[in-house]
């Protein structure tokens, strides 16, 4: 299902959500950033992978994600950052859900995830046209970030 020029939502068989971000550079990638936040004010409880070709990109939307939800004017009130979550790369909300940023192809264990956000899981036309980097992100997708999703509870409205 599309969502946002170009980003889809796939579910897998384990009943979480993927949300695949396939839109050209400078346009809709702010959607990996607001998402999670939104995300997080609906379901605090709920875990988040953010994915990119590498862990600084990863790193930097989950920074944004969380200032959105630090600001004065974040629209869920009584949801925020834990007081003892400190890391950007990996941080919690005070409700128990949270953000692990990871580049495509490293671990994501002991993180089960209830949405998986992939943005920009490769990095340049190069790669892109590289059998090889394409199945490599192919294989971390199908063999590690699919297997950390959770099922959704029922939605609320």
């Amino acid at each position: 299902m599309e969502v946002h020029k170009g980003a889809r939502i796939a579910a897998s068989g384990h009943g979480g959500q993927v949300l695949l971000s396939q839109a050209t550079r400078k346009h809709g990638k702010s959607l990996s950033q607001m998402l999670p936040a939104w995300w997080l004010g609906r379901r605090p409880e709920e875990q988040i992978v953010l994915a990119s070709y590498g862990q600084e990109l990863a790193a930097r939307n989950s920074r944004l994600a969380r200032s959105l939800m630090q600001h004065e004017h974040y629209p869920f009130p009584g949801v925020s950052i834990a007081d003892d979550s400190s890391a950007v790369a990996r941080w919690h909300t005070n409700r128990g859900g949270g953000v692990l940023a990871a580049g495509v192809g490293t671990g994501i264990r002991g993180w089960p995830a209830h949405l998986i956000v992939v943005d920009d899981p490769i990095a340049d036309a190069e790669e892109a046209a590289s059998d090889g980097a394409m199945e490599k992100v192919r294989e971390w997708f199908a063999t590690v970030a699919l297997t950390r999703l959770r099922p959704q509870r029922a939605a609320s409205s």
